[in-house]
């Protein structure tokens, strides 16, 4: 397996969507051309990599399900306030 696949792999497992860790392969090579432009050292690649998209992930999952908890939130205060009109 290439680190792209490494990357999707560990991504798709944790967000379980094709978009979303697409997403996360992009924004973990972002991550690593800035890092390499900054000068810093990176030793182990594939070490890196794995670890940079498993939080990158994480982040992401977090993001959407406060998304969905906020739309949830939304919906059941619109019909708290629908029920009393």
């Amino acid at each position: 397996m290439n680190h792209a696949g490494l990357v999707f792999s560990i991504a798709f497992k944790i967000l379980k969507n094709k978009d979303d860790a697409e997403d996360v392969l992009q924004d973990t090579y972002l991550s690593i051309i800035n890092r390499l432009n900054e000068g810093v050292k990176i030793s182990n690649l594939k070490a890196y990599l794995a670890r940079t998209s498993y939080t990158k992930s994480l982040d992401m999952k977090k993001r959407i399900n406060n998304q969905k908890l906020t739309a949830l939130q939304k919906t059941c205060q619109d019909m708290k306030i629908n029920s009393y009109q």
